[in-house]
This record gives structure tokens, sequence and C-alpha cells, in this order.
């Protein structure tokens, strides 16, 4: 059975999914429906999956678990730490449902509880895309990737070296595909120019190049991915791509044709009565009697020609004959504005479009070559490889079989996703096990990540019979989050604003229940409409100052309510008017005493490029990688430029203004430049120009790190240590411990998105979007600004026939941006869909604001340029709501004070904790640059050979080897000659073919196997491999060749391992394992 819960916001799915997870680990539901505690523990925690939407929530989802079976087990370790009185939140209904005493579920929850955390690796909670990763590795060879294969979480990069391959071959090649190609660039180019746009696309700092990378990033959707096949193989024949683009041409000009000619012929009819016929009908008849494609009348429909009737005056009635031609003429207008300006839009993107499938390749290529995939292709490889392949095969190759999955936030889950899922849980839900789904239509805000939220309202469907779906009445939908006076308002508001938009079917249970405790807890709400008091007339930039500061009033009276920072939260539409009014209110943190020791927690906050000592250490890098040199005096150089960005970073971290930091920097630039006119001898300045690939980045970072002033080091460890682990991982990532390449990364990717990762701050309000805020909960929450209008983005649309182009030359998809001109095309349909769509994402980012808050819910409306306000003041009005007359204001309740509740503690907090230092610093006049070189012949601690040998015994494939041996340079282990003898000894010794099976990804192989004798003894395997055949080999490397070959010991300590492995096996299999001695750099022995 598949249960389905519809959790609306603060219903506790959190709660129920754990509940849940638990129940499953204690017990089993027999054929009857009855539910009984297991009497020997099964391991059942290795048939249980449970998926989340995040990385975070599935770490929250884990611990939580263990906190609720440590309770129930009344592990007397646990009661320690928490209070003994404490008990489990499920423990009663658990005794219901099991029929069992306390002391019964504590004995099963203690066993389950062991078994987990002594096979935690098999623990089963992830994310979507973490689970169909461990499948895509399993089937890595259908999917033609190698078995190590990375995961490319940055599609931006991509894109951008796919379309920088692309045209950097433009600029090489001269066959006759790059002609064609060059020519759909050439046309692109020139449709920009005509446009008054810039259009150098090969400029690869200019807007039109981020434009251009902007189109490819918004196309390679799921959507294109559920029709890659089809579209590869239109984009492949440049023939069919200019036949479909002529076609449209040819389409729009046809219909400005038969409308000139409907027009020309309205004319004559009307000549004799021109009397009978308005000035604008005849002002409109002769401007399109003369159309031509190149001047061509304004394309704005108008009443008159969608009313004919509108085009005859007077009370004589016109001749038939007359009022036929004109209605057809205006028909003919009319259907001339409508497509001629779409058939031109897609004529236009045909041109781009004929590059997707090239800039496809490169990406391809390039992954290829780095051995990566892309996160986001994850979806669409897995769904070629599972449609052909049934459950017990998929679960064998996992060597895992699930028979109850729990998946959390099903409504963002997109249709390729569940796909994929929906296979395996079919295969459950046949079997009558026990699966739970929980979802919110109302809470999917995430579709331009290709979330479907029909997949939750069409479930039913896709497991007929097998269903029960729950929460979807006020009964079964208690809010367990928010005070009485929250839950009530936001009933009404959103259950009228569904009905006004025609979405009740989505909103159907957004009716609650207020959860017992909450009944009587004051809450408070606050509707400002702005307008009051600033007039209708206000412009955008007033109402959001006077929002920003009305906003700041009401945080002002919270804090001295005695509400902490921490219980705050601000939310926006987007990153930028968050970023507006945090500018706003940080004056206001440094002066006004009510918000004294106050802070803000915000992504701006945390981005790493936002520190100042990040942006010092970054730009010494940067100055480092800048080696051009100039001629002339009157040039300046990169490095120059580079040296002169060090200084100004290094003066506004020493708390210089913007304005005094610069002329700083200047000032010292121009004392360098004078000191060379001088002394043409003099150093640009006293850093090394490049210090080369033969040192360690991590080094140089720490070195940089530790020659900044103790107060930077100090007040920004957490930036600074973020940005080293960074360097780290770069290293290890690409096996590029050089300066140029984290500088070229940083700038195209890392300084947009890397953060520092701190626990919450309590003093700190948090500034977020509402995406962001998603899933929290705070006992405030303020919404200064919610009229955020969606600007439309291009997307894929089908490309429904049209006349004159044949349907082999149709693409399947076509590339538009949404607008209103669609209605009454061939897209009518198409275009009302996403309409919906938009309203329904609208309203949903508004119900997610809205119930964030726990005692009070602050809210600004009335500006100008969107629909926000709107929605709002519509339901407002509809939902019975009164304004107050003094103030403009509609309120719920009345202002609070904080009621806090005991805080719990967790099992998994530590007793003890102790401060770390932060990076230390350099000793006084120490040389930054000292000791970065890795070329010296200081020996290892550990010898070449012994590293060597651990490097064939500990890793598992050829490519784990690499990547060690790299991690090892990168971190300043050994240096760069030795790894290089390392990977040319490896590689030698790997040559043999024998061996090399032993290394390759394809073999199952445990290293340093533990084989256990019947006397009680147990010895280690260096090697155990399984081969793809299914020949077992058991490998002893020897690291002593002087003795090789003959080692009695080492002979005699194998025959006895592999006579214990052959005893474990049936006698099929134990025929087939054999022994083998293996000296590297010399040919294996078989025993």
């Amino acid at each position: 059975m598949l249960d389905v819960y519809k959790a609306s916001a603060g219903s506790g799915k959190t709660y129920t999914l754990a509940k849940r997870y638990i129940r499953m680990l204690l017990g089993y539901t027999d054929s009857n429906g009855r539910r009984h505690l297991y009497r020997h523990a099964p391991m059942a925690h290795r048939s249980l999956l449970a998926i989340t939407f995040t990385n975070k929530a599935t770490e929250e989802m884990k611990n939580r678990i263990v906190h609720e079976l440590s309770l129930l087990a009344l592990n007397p370790a646990t009661m320690a730490v928490l209070d003994p009185t404490e008990r489990s939140p499920y423990l009663k209904e658990f005794m219901a449902n099991f029929n069992a005493s306390e002391e019964e579920i504590a004995a099963a929850a203690s066993e389950a509880l062991k078994q987990l955390l002594y096979d935690y690796g098999m623990f089963s909670v992830s994310t979507i895309d973490s689970f169909f990763q461990t499948i895509l590795r399993a089937f890595a060879r259908e999917a033609e990737l190698d078995g190590n294969y990375e995961v490319d979480l940055d599609e931006s990069t991509a894109i951008f070296n796919g379309v920088n391959d692309l045209l950097n071959s433009l600029d090489h090649n001269t066959d006759a595909e790059t002609r064609q190609l060059m020519g759909w660039v050439t046309e692109y180019a020139l449709t920009r120019f005509n446009e008054r746009k810039a259009f150098n696309v090969f400029d690869r700092g200019s807007n039109t190049f981020s434009e251009f990378l902007s189109f490819f990033k918004t196309l390679f959707n799921e959507t294109f991915e559920e029709n890659i096949d089809k579209m590869l193989r239109w984009l492949s024949d440049p023939a069919r791509i200019k036949r479909f683009r002529d076609g449209l041409t040819s389409r729009a000009d046809n219909l400005i044709e038969v409308a000139r000619s409907a027009s020309q012929k309205a004319l004559r009819t009307a000549s004799g009565h021109e009397q009978l016929i308005s000035a604008n009908a005849f002002k409109l008849l002769n401007s399109w009697a003369a159309a031509t494609p190149s001047n061509l009348p304004g394309l704005k429909l108008n009443q008159t020609e969608q009313n004919p009737a509108k085009a005859f005056k007077g009370k004589t009635e016109p001749p038939a004959i007359l009022v036929a031609d004109v209605s057809e003429a205006f028909s003919a207008i009319v259907e001339a504005k409508k497509m001629w300006e779409l058939l031109n839009k897609m004529s236009v993107n045909v041109y781009a479009m004929g590059l997707i499938g090239n800039v496809t390749d490169s990406i391809h290529k390039i992954l290829e070559q780095n051995n990566s995939l892309l996160l986001k292709d994850t979806n669409s490889v897995l769904h070629r490889i599972i449609a052909d392949n049934d459950s017990p095969f998929i679960f064998e190759r996992l060597n895992q079989y699930y028979r109850h999955f729990l998946i959390d936030e099903f409504q963002d889950t997109s249709r390729l996703q569940w796909e994929n899922l929906s296979k395996l849980i079919a295969e459950s839900v046949s079997f009558g096990n026990e699966s739970l789904v929980i979802g919110d239509e109302k809470q999917c805000i995430y579709r331009f990540r290709n979330s479907d939220p029909t997949l939750l309202t069409n479930i039913a469907g896709d497991f007929p019979g097998n269903t029960a779906i729950t929460g979807n009445d006020v009964a079964g939908n208690t809010n367990w989050r928010s005070a009485a006076d929250i839950v009530r308002f936001n009933n009404v508001l959103f259950k009228s604003m569904a009905e006004a938009a025609g979405l009740g079917d989505i909103y159907a249970n957004v009716v609650q229940s207020v959860a017992p405790k909450r009944r009587e807890l004051q809450g408070y709400v606050r509707i400002s409409d702005l307008r009051f008091t600033l007039g209708t007339k206000a412009t955008s930039e007033e109402f959001i100052t006077r929002s920003f500061e009305t906003t700041i009033g009401e945080i002002r009276r919270q804090l001295r309510a005695g509400y902490r920072g921490g219980e705050i939260a601000v939310l926006f539409r987007t990153n930028d008017t968050a970023r507006s009014f945090i500018e706003t209110l940080l004056p206001v943190l440094s002066s006004d005493p009510d918000f004294k020791g106050v802070k803000i927690s915000s992504d701006e906050a945390l981005a790493l490029k936002n520190s100042p000592a990040v942006r010092v250490v970054m730009s010494i890098l940067k100055t480092m990688t800048a080696s051009d040199f100039v001629t002339s005096d009157r040039n300046v150089s990169m490095r120059e430029i580079a040296i002169l960005n060090k200084d100004y970073e290094e003066e506004c971290a020493a708390g210089h203004p913007v304005s005094e930091a610069f002329a700083r920097a200047v000032g010292n630039y121009m004392r360098r430049r004078r000191e060379r006119a001088e002394n043409p001898e003099t150093a640009i300045d006293p850093a090394p120009v490049n210090l080369g690939k033969g040192n360690s980045l991590p080094s140089v970072v720490r070195n940089i790190i530790a020659s900044l002033s103790e107060e930077q080091r100090v007040n920004q460890n957490a930036y600074l240590t973020s940005l080293l682990d960074l360097a780290i991982d770069h290293s290890e990532k690409t096996g590029e411990g050089d300066i140029a390449s984290f500088v070229s990364w940083w700038e195209n990717y890392g300084n947009r998105t890397a953060m520092v990762d701190t626990d919450a701050d309590p003093d700190a309000i948090c500034v977020m979007t509402i995406h962001k805020s998603k899933g929290l909960e705070f006992p405030c929450v303020h919404i200064p600004y919610i009229d955020k209008k969606n600007r439309e983005r291009l997307r894929w649309f089908r490309t429904p026939q049209i006349e004159g182009i044949n349907d082999d030359d149709r693409p399947e998809l076509v590339p538009l941006i949404p607008s209103k001109a669609m209605l009454g095309t061939p897209f009518d349909e198409q275009y009302r869909k996403y309409d919906r769509e938009v309203l329904s994402d609208m309203i949903n980012v508004l119900y997610v604001a809205f119930t964030r808050a726990g005692r009070e819910l602050c809210v600004n409306i009335g500006a100008k340029g969107g629909n926000g306000t709107s929605l709002v003041e519509n339901a407002l009005e509809l939902g019975g709501f009164v304004a107050d007359a003094a103030t403009g204001n509609i309120i719920a309740g009345a202002p609070t004070s904080p009621v806090r509740e005991k805080s719990k503690r967790s099992v998994l907090e530590p007793v003890e904790s102790f401060f770390i230092d932060p990076i230390g610093a350099a000793t006084e006049n120490r040389d930054i640059w000292a000791g970065v070189t890795l070329d010296d012949d200081e020996s290892p601690s550990e010898s070449y050979t012994e590293r060597f040998i651990a490097l064939l015994r500990n890793r598992r494939s050829a490519s784990a080897i690499g990547k060690e041996i790299r991690r090892l340079a990168a971190q300043h282990f050994i240096d760069i000659a030795t790894a290089d003898r390392l990977s040319a000894d490896i590689s030698s010794a790997l040559a043999d073919t024998t061996v090399a099976r032993w290394y390759d990804s394809d073999s199952s192989v445990t290293c340093h196997a533990a084989v256990n004798f019947e006397n009680g003894g147990s010895w280690l395997i260096d090697r155990l491999v399984v081969l793809p055949g299914g020949d077992i080999h058991a490998v002893e490397i020897v690291d002593d060749p002087d003795r090789y070959p003959d080692i009695p010991s080492k002979r005699q300590r194998l025959h006895r391992l592999t006579a214990a492995v052959r005893s474990a096996l049936d006698a099929t299999e134990a025929k087939r394992v054999t022994a083998w001695l293996w000296t590297p750099g010399h040919p294996p022995v078989r025993l």
C-alpha cells in the first residue's frame, strides 16, 4: 500500500516521516493489518529507503531517527545526557500500534538502534540525486562511464566551456560544417544588430556573450533532455533546419500578402460606400493594403479589427458584400498580426537552435575527457537504463533490496525523476509492502527546476486501488507551528485567493485546524497598505523606502518585546531586494541602541566574496598569475592592474572607506610608476612573477593567510578556513595544484557560489529569499515587498503544425518567450497551461512565505509593478477583512512577546566542546612565499617503497591510485618529482594484463579482506578480487623484491587463506578461486 500524506505547512511532515521509518524498523504488518514487533532483529534498516530534498534535510532526518530510537530504547547513557523523565513522542502510539509494553518497545528499539549504528553505511536516508547516483554507478558500463567518474555540479561552467570551445573552433576550422555554424552565428549577430543591441558574441567579457550563454543555459533543461534524441536528430541536419526557417519566413510573408490582398479587395468593394465606413477602419485598410514584410503597419491589435461591426457608422445598413469583404480583411489582418511576430521570433531563434547540437557535442566531449557527468544529466541517463531493466535486476546490481520507500517533498520531484523511481515503488507495492509519499502542491515553488506538482495530484492513478490519501481534509490537517490568529488568517486568505484564481483543486486542503497547544497562544498579523500614507501616486522607490522603514520599526518593537535576532526573518522574492534591505539595515545596527548586539544572517553575509580578508588573499593570488609585460610607459600591464586591485583590497580590509582605499591604492600605483621612471630596474612589486606549477596551492594560500593581521585572521577565520578548504578541494578534484587554475575557477564560478558553512547565530536576523525559507519556521516573519513581477523567460514549446511546413521539417520543440500574443494562435493551449502554472506558482510563493510565521506575521502591500498586491488585496476583500480607518492596516490578534519552550537536548550533541584556534600567524618578518616550493631533497616520513606498496594495497582501482597521488601532492605530503615517479612506476606495474584486471573498475575489489578460521583466528588478504566473469583472485602483494619469488612463509599463509575462502563458498564457486603472489615490477605467480 502506498500512503500519500498531503502535508500542509506546519503539519509535521518531518515528525510523520521519522515516525513511519522507526515504526518499520521496529516491526511489521501482517496480512490482516495487525502490527507486530520483530522477535528476531532482521536488519530492517537495509530494506528502507528515505528520500529527502536537500543534504541538510537528510542529516536532520538521520539525527532525528537516531535520537528518537535512543529515547525509545531507554538507554542509560542517553538518559544520563537528557532529562531522565523525557520520553519519545512516538511511544504511546507505538505501544498502541504493536499492542506492546514500554519495556517491549524499548527492547526492540535498542536492538534496532544497535544494528543501525553498527551498520551505519547501510542507513539509507539520502537525497534523490544521491540515490540515483548510486544506481548509476552500478550501471556505469551501460551508461558508458568509467566506474570512478566525477559528478560535476557546475552546469554553468560546463556550458561556458562548451560554447567557448565552439567559438574557438570557428577561428581555426574552414570546413563546410564550420562555415554553416559561422553562418548561424552571423545571422544571430545581424538580428541583434537590427534590434540595436550589441552583437559581438566573440567578446567573452561582453553582455552579448553572457546573453548567448544564458540562451543555452535556459534551454538545456529536463524538457530538452526528455526529447533529446529527437532534437539532436533534427539539429544534426542543417538542410532540415534551413527548410524549417525558410518555411517560417514564407508563412509569415504569405500572411502579410493575404492581409494585403484582402484589404485591397475590401477597399474596392467600399468604393462608393465611403460614408458607411468609419475613419479608423479606412485608415487600417489603407495601411494594410500597402503592407510588405519590410514595411508593416503596427502589429498591436485594436478593437476595430477584432470587431468588424465597429467598422461601420450611421444607421444605413451596409451591403452584405461590403460586410463580408471588410470582415474577411479584418480577419486576415488579425491573423497576420498574431502570427507574423510569433513566426519571426521562431525564425530568429532557429539561428541559435542550430548551434545547440554543436554545443551539446562540445560539452559531452569535455565531460568525457574529464571522466565527468553533469548532475542534471543523471536523470536522463538513468531513465534510458532503467527503462530496459526490471526492478529485481536493479536491486541485484545495487546489492540491496528496498521493500519500503519514504519520499519527502514529493511536489518538488520532476517527471523524469518520478519515472525512474516509480518503477521501484511499483515493485514494492505489488508485494503489499508499505511505502509513504509526503508532499503539498501548495508548496511547489521549484517549477523552474522542473518540479511537477501534478505528479502528486495524479499519484493515485499510478497505483490504482493501492493508495490511501490523508491530510486532504481539516480533520487530518493540523498546524502545529503557528498561533491560532495566524492559522485562521491564512485559512481565509488563501482559500479566497485560490478560489478567485480558479485553483480550488490545488488548494482544496488549505484550511487547517489549530494544534491544541497553540489555541490559546496569542498571535499577531499586520497587513500594512502603505498607499494609505504615501498616496496612490508614490513611486516604486518611495514605496520601498517606506516599506523598509516600516519593517525596521516593527523589528525594533519585537526586539524591545524580548525577541532575539535569530527569531526574526525578513523574506523577499529576489536577492536584489534582500541586498537592498541589508544595506538599509546595516547603519541601523551600528547606531540604534535597540539593535545593540544584533547581526544579520544572509546568503550575502555568508558569501566568501564579501569577506575583505578573502578578497585580499584572492587579489594576491591573482597578482601572482598576472605575468604580462608592456614595452611602453604609456601602457599598463595586467600585472600592474592586479597589483592595484590587491592594494585596494588590502586598504579596504584595513578599515579605510572605499573612496580613501581607492585613493591610497592609486597613490601607491603612481609612486611605483615614478620609481620605475627614475630607475627602470625597479621591480613592479616584491612578489615573484610566477611561482610556477611546482608549488602547492594550499601551501601558498595557507602562507598568505598567515601573513594577514591577527584581527583579520580571528574575526574572519570561518571565511579563511572555507577558502583554504576550497583550495584543497580544487587541488584534489582537478589534479591541478597551480594558482592560475584556481584563480580562473574563482573568477568564473567560485566567487558567485562559495559560501562559509557556519551554525545559526541566535542574535542574527535572517534575511533571505522565500525559496530559501522553505522548510524553515520563525516566531516573527516580515515580508516587506511581495510585488515582484515574474520576468518571462525563454522556454520550450511543442512545435504545432504550421501551414506550408512539412511535418518532417518541424522540430519537436521550439524556444519562445511566453506572451499573451500566443492566445488565439496554434500555441493557445500551451500558453494557457503556462499562464495557469505561473499564477499557481505566484500564489504558492505567497503561501510558503505567509506560513513560515509562528507568532507574528507582518506584510507590506501597495507597490506598483506587479500583481502580488492585487492577489492579496482581492483575497482580503473576498475574505471579508476590513482595514482600520485610522491607519489603513488590517490587524488580527495583538503584538506578542516571546514564549520559549524548554530546549531539548539531542543525544547527538557533544557533552563537551573546545575552541579550535584560528589559522596561525606568520612569525615576525616571515616571507609569505617561503617554503612553498616542493622541489627539495628532504626525505618524506614514509619511504618511497612503503608509499608505493601502500598505494597498490589500499586503493581499489587505477584511477583511485591516480587521484590519491594527486591528493598527496596537493597537500604537500610528496613533491612533484615523487608524484611523477609514483605515477610512472604504478603504470609500469599495472601493465601486466593479469594485474591490470585486479585494478579494473569493472572488478569488485576488497582491500585487506578479513578471512576467519574455524579455530577463531583471522588473517587479511591484501586484495580479494571478483572479476567480471565470476573468477575470484586472492592476491598477496610482496614488498621485498630481493626474496622474489620463493617466499615459503608467504606461500604457506596464502594457501591457508585461499582454502578458507573456498570453504565459505559452494562447490562451483570454490573452483573459481585462485591464489596469486605478486611483487610489483615482476610477473604475478599463481599458486
